[in-house]
């Protein structure tokens, strides 16, 4: 949805007391994105920019986003174990979910970043200035919590990026913020002179008002391609028009993004590379090929 704000617009104006060109400023409405209101437990789209995509099964995606989170014992067994008095399983910590109350809104399904006994929770994600690279860092990425009520998701195209100054501001406002939280998505960026919060591709949980928002994205156009490559930037083929095979790559790279929160391992970085999709298998080592993919996500 939108709302109306005001914002600042520098004109030149005749002063006409002086009859003098002076420079000045006025306000002027601007729409900004906000989020809606969450419907619990299920994946929730922002409203405009989503590819008029839905989830088959927005529950269930929901459900694997959750258990992804409390799947790496090496990174967050510990912290799990702490929380759940032991009893770690997607059941234990929905029914704690719900009954947890805290945070900035002071509701429930706040998720804290501190166990009883002081454990933190090591946030995941993509790996600073790295291609296609994820990390769990030890940084506190997602501040002292999150709402887990619903995740939030959002997919857009380079042209709707570079066209709407509405997702324009939006996009900017959450990759600058959570770049300075040290919470990256994974990305690809043009090696041609793109700035650094600008990649060519990104996917992945980013938070804004303390609600994840899944985003799958472009803010550059990409260099120089080889022939394929193309269509695993999703809107980027036949000149930015979305179809049928945008479902399968919208779901790849979902499914990628939380295979990497099972796979990881901080015992060798080498190992944490290539999580991306492509139409080839062997391009992208640990990610999950769209070719035989079975979409998760639908048009409306």
């Amino acid at each position: 949805q939108f709302i109306d704000k005001y914002q600042k617009f520098s004109i030149k104006y005749i002063d006409p007391k002086t009859g003098q060109i002076v420079e000045g400023e006025y306000l002027a409405p601007s729409e900004e994105i906000v989020l809606p209101d969450i419907v619990p437990e299920k994946m929730n789209s922002i409203g405009e920019y989503d590819l008029d995509m839905e989830f088959i099964d927005p529950q269930g995606v929901y459900r694997m986003l959750i258990e992804g989170f409390m799947s790496n014992e090496e990174a967050n067994g510990d912290y799990w174990r702490d929380l759940l008095n032991g009893n770690v399983n997607y059941d234990v910590f929905m029914n704690y979910l719900r009954n947890s109350v805290g945070g900035p809104e002071n509701k429930n399904y706040w998720w804290p970043m501190t166990s009883p006994n002081g454990i933190d929770f090591k946030p995941y994600g993509g790996y600073y200035r790295s291609n296609n690279e994820i990390s769990y860092t030890n940084k506190r990425a997602y501040g002292e919590g999150v709402y887990l009520d619903g995740f939030y998701y959002s997919f857009f195209t380079y042209s709707q990026y570079e066209n709407s100054p509405v997702l324009n501001r939006f996009v900017d406002e959450i990759m600058k913020e959570n770049y300075l939280n040290s919470l990256y998505p994974i990305t690809n960026f043009n090696d041609f002179g793109s700035s650094f919060y600008k990649p060519n591709k990104f996917f992945g949980l980013l938070l804004k008002n303390n609600h994840f928002i899944f985003m799958i994205g472009s803010m550059a156009l990409p260099g120089p391609i080889s022939e394929g490559y193309e269509d695993s930037l999703i809107g980027f083929n036949n000149e930015g028009r979305i179809e049928d095979v945008d479902l399968k790559i919208v779901s790849s790279v979902i499914l990628t993004y939380i295979k990497g929160m099972y796979d990881w391992s901080g015992k060798d970085r080498a190992e944490n590379k290539f999580y991306c999709t492509t139409g080839f298998p062997l391009a992208c080592d640990n990610g999950i090929s769209y070719e035989n993919t079975i979409p998760i996500v639908k048009f409306r």
